[in-house]
């Protein structure tokens, strides 16, 4: 039985945790499927028994990693992926609207219940791929993607910090709502990452991407290690058999 931790982007980090942890066994394997970008679409089918990618982006990577086209109940998989909000935040929109549970007078009001039905929107693809491996028995859980940033181009670009706080935290809070209905574990952010107002502190966050230019969301090694670790502790007390494996 191998580990995979797959997902989007905010994969990198973990990978990176995982080597300053050391002592990589062979079979527990990162990677990742790709952009967060494709998790707006449908990207899966559910076909005897397992579950296939649809964008043919994740099978090439999967097929690669796993040797393998699908997913079944063989392994045990990491899924980074759900609480990657900075797609719905970085619209123009939320220059001019703000959720009307927060005090901005001059912008225009949106209730909770369009804010929940965006990030609804935003989140069925996931929730329907989720739901397949649910289906077919498949050993997983989820990890969190890393919270936006206070620094980040989303509020460089004029959308005030309350409203990311209130929207990155709204999202959350709908995606692992429907995880503990649908009995699916979650590992969220490390402890001690976040601040006050639920940003990823600056000491966490990546600077420069690999060609140099500045890191728009993404987590640095640091906090790649501390989710490394949780991932250990959460196989510890749920698959104990896959600690050597793990550790």
């Amino acid at each position: 039985m191998s580990l995979f931790i797959c997902g989007n982007s905010h994969t990198a980090a973990i990978k990176q945790g995982m080597i300053r942890v050391g002592k990589k066994p062979a079979d527990v394997h990162i990677f990742a499927l790709g952009s967060g970008a494709y998790e707006t679409a449908p990207f899966s089918d559910l076909r005897n028994d397992r579950v296939f990618f649809s964008e043919p982006l994740f099978t090439e990577r999967l097929k690669t990693a796993t040797s393998e086209e699908s997913i079944d109940d063989s392994h045990i998989w990491g899924l980074v992926t759900g609480t990657h909000n900075s797609r719905i935040l970085r619209g123009e929109f939320w220059k001019q609207a703000a959720p009307t549970y927060l005090d901005h007078p001059n912008l225009r009001p949106v209730s909770r219940a369009v804010v929940d039905a965006i990030i609804d929107d935003d989140q069925r693809y996931i929730r329907t791929f989720l739901a397949q491996l649910k289906q077919i028995n498949a050993k997983f859980f989820v990890i969190s993607c890393p919270p936006v940033r206070r620094n980040s181009v989303i509020a460089e670009s004029g959308i005030p910090l309350d409203v990311i706080a209130a929207i990155d935290s709204r999202a959350r809070q709908r995606f692992t709502d429907w995880l503990t209905e649908q009995g699916i574990p979650f590992i969220a952010p490390p402890e001690g990452t976040i601040d006050d107002q639920g940003f990823l502190l600056n000491e966490y966050s990546q600077q420069k991407t690999v060609g140099g230019k500045r890191d728009p969301h993404h987590a640095n090694a640091d906090y790649g290690t501390l989710m490394y670790k949780k991932v250990q502790e959460f196989l510890a007390q749920n698959y104990p058999d896959a600690m050597q494996a793990a550790s």
